[in-house]
């Protein structure tokens, strides 16, 4: 890495025995891609060659080269002895909190196409280093104030090491002057010294990726399948609610009809001839009354068929797409036709008398039991029991004295009011009994329409409780997977700590979480915590956290003690209870990276931690051969 036109590339193209194709033509911008070669003279070790920082416009080169940093075991930074900027500072302070070893190269642009200046350099390649303190403190000084400190320091001739290369008579002098073999040799012996730790990082690594992918996927899939649950479980509920509303709406307004239809007949008697045909003008009310019910229940049917179908739609409009229940509106279908099938084939014999009310009565009571119904079906017993009331009425042996005495002093209005109270008398009673046994009839469709429809929406229901029972044993597993990767990312740090020659500081971790490429957290007993406070681990190759034992109720506060390593700038609280807290810390780092560490603080203290930092200033400031502003 390194500011733009520093030398990085053809840097690269030296240490890889390359053609020269990536070196810059003198503008900036010209290396913008990522790319990645070994290094020839090391086995084992590849170089990454990043775009520019510092260039005007070069936000995006500069994010392209920030996203290698957690993925590398070491940073070299090239800057050069004639330039400077403000940009260059940023960014090495930004390196150092990445916790990563950083080797400083400082390229000497000595002129070697102008034929004196290349003769002088092959006499002496002291020429090229002389006065490049300045600049090389200026890196180390920023570096110095992030908390970091190199892991090396090498002045060195990019363009001299490249053309040492080449096929050229040069070639050995000039790769011998450039100085490039210090380089190497840093490298090298961090390659050495840490080589042991990145293989058993590998080795672990191979192993908690592909976990930690999996462990993701079963987080989605359980926060999207409890998403899910959610709306079905509240679209059911919903549903159900006013699907049982509708019906008994729907119901009450067919009792108030079929009430009215048999509220009517009430008055019936008011207007019959009795001295006509009372068979034929009841059995034509009769019809009448059966006429209305069927059509009463027929519009009912379409009104509760249409008052579902808009509440599931509104429902489903509200919520998402669940199966339609099955309600049976078949249980009015036909509702008309039974009734009406019951009052026509009762027999109402007229002005026979006591035969008349027994003959309809036995009648009622067949059709019943064909019928299923005890006692004959409502509409049976009505006519029975009209046809011997007015039965009674016609066929009473009077004879003509008495009828003709009651005309001579009641008048034969009376007479006929009379006669037309005492049917009313017989009506009435009657009537209730036929209302009562409509009501009957139709509480029980509506319990039939209302059980029915509970069992479906109980069914979906179940099928709810299914997948969250599945959603609650994802957890569980997930929950099993976390615990293994916390138990490995212990055992990480454990070895690692050995590795590094703190045997004593190993045996003393607690617990550990890792965020592979940035840091590892770490919990310590309090004796270890102090140790690693005091001498913390800067040998092991990922930066490790410490923290010691979490106080009761404060499990939150061992954020604070854990980004206390996370920067050179002392961090502070603005927030902090048993299961939040918010960080501050006085330096301008990028939000991908700030939002890494929140997460691996939440992650390892179970609680919810979030870091702020103020907002770095991405535009370069040039500053040649000066002080970097601060």
């Amino acid at each position: 890495m390194g500011r733009t036109q520093a030398g990085k590339s053809t840097l690269i193209e030296a240490l890889s025995a390359g053609s020269g194709e990536r070196i810059g033509d003198g503008r900036q911008r010209f290396s913008r891609d990522v790319c990645v070669r070994p290094v020839v003279s090391l086995p084992g070790v590849a170089i990454v060659d990043t775009p520019g920082v510092g260039a005007r416009d070069g936000d995006e080169d500069r994010q392209l080269a920030f996203e290698q940093v957690p993925h590398a075991d070491l940073v070299v930074w090239v800057g050069s002895n004639n330039s400077f900027q403000e940009e260059a500072a940023q960014a090495l302070r930004l390196i150092a909190v990445y916790g990563k070893p950083v080797v400083v190269v400082l390229n000497c642009r000595y002129d070697l196409l102008h034929p004196i200046r290349r003769n002088d350099f092959l006499n002496d390649p002291r020429v090229a280093f002389r006065d490049v303190a300045g600049d090389l403190n200026a890196v180390l000084r920023h570096l110095a104030r992030a908390g970091a400190r190199p892991a090396g320091v090498v002045t060195v001739h990019a363009q001299a090491a490249f053309e040492g290369t080449q096929d050229h008579p040069d070639a050995a002098l000039m790769w011998a002057h450039s100085d490039v073999a210090k380089l190497l040799a840093v490298l090298a012996d961090e390659r050495d010294r840490r080589a042991d730790q990145r293989r058993a990082i590998a080795l672990v690594d191979r192993v908690r990726n592909p976990v930690i992918r999996y462990l993701a996927a079963l987080d989605t899939a359980t926060e999207t399948l409890g998403t899910h649950l959610e709306h079905g479980e509240g679209l059911v509920g919903d549903l159900a609610q006013r699907v049982a509303r509708q019906i008994d709406r729907q119901h009450e307004l067919l009792a108030a009809e079929l009430d009215g239809i048999i509220e009517c007949r009430r008055s019936w008697h008011a207007s019959a001839v009795v001295e006509g045909d009372l068979n034929a003008a009841w059995r034509e009310e009769m019809s009448s009354l059966n006429s209305e019910m069927e059509q009463a229940a027929a519009r009912h049917h379409r009104d509760l068929t249409a008052g579902l179908e808009a509440t599931i739609s509104t429902v489903l409009s509200d919520w998402t797409n669940l199966p339609t229940p099955n309600v049976p509106l078949g249980e009015f279908t036909g509702f008309g036709s039974v009734w009406m099938n019951r009052a026509s084939q009762a027999a109402v014999g007229l002005g026979v008398g006591a035969a008349a009310w027994v003959g309809g009565a036995v009648l009622g009571s067949k059709v019943g039991g064909i019928l299923g119904i005890e006692g004959g079906p409502p509409l049976m017993a009505v006519t029975a029991v009209v046809g011997g009331v007015i039965g009674g009425l016609v066929g009473a042996a009077l004879g003509p004295v008495k009828d003709g005495l009651a005309r001579l002093f009641l008048g034969s209005a009376e007479v006929l009011r009379r006669r037309r109270a005492e049917l009313g008398a017989r009506i009435h009673p009657i009537l209730d009994d036929l209302q009562s046994e409509i009501n009957r009839w139709r509480e029980e469709m509506r319990e039939a329409t209302q059980s029915t429809v509970r069992a479906q929406f109980e069914t979906m229901s179940g099928t709810l409780a299914g997948q969250r029972s599945i959603q609650r044993w994802w957890r569980e597993v997930g929950t099993e997977i976390d615990e293994a990767v916390g138990n490995l990312d212990a055992a990480t740090a454990r070895t690692l700590l050995r590795l590094s020659g703190r045997t004593g500081l190993a045996d003393a971790v607690l617990r550990a979480r890792r965020e592979p490429g940035s840091a590892t957290a770490v919990e310590y007993t309090r004796a270890g915590f102090s140790q690693a406070a005091l001498f913390p681990p800067d040998e092991s190759c990922e930066p490790m956290l410490a923290t010691g034992p979490a106080k009761p109720g404060v499990r939150a506060g061992q954020a604070l003690s854990l980004a206390i390593g996370l920067s050179a700038a002392a961090p502070r609280t603005l927030r902090l209870t048993d299961r939040q807290a918010n960080i501050h810390i006085e330096e301008p780092i990028p939000s991908g990276l700030t939002d890494t560490w929140s997460s691996l603080l939440s992650l390892f203290t179970n609680s919810q931690v979030r870091i702020v930092t103020p907002a770095p200033d991405h535009h370069p400031v040039s500053c040649d051969n000066q002080e970097p502003r601060t």
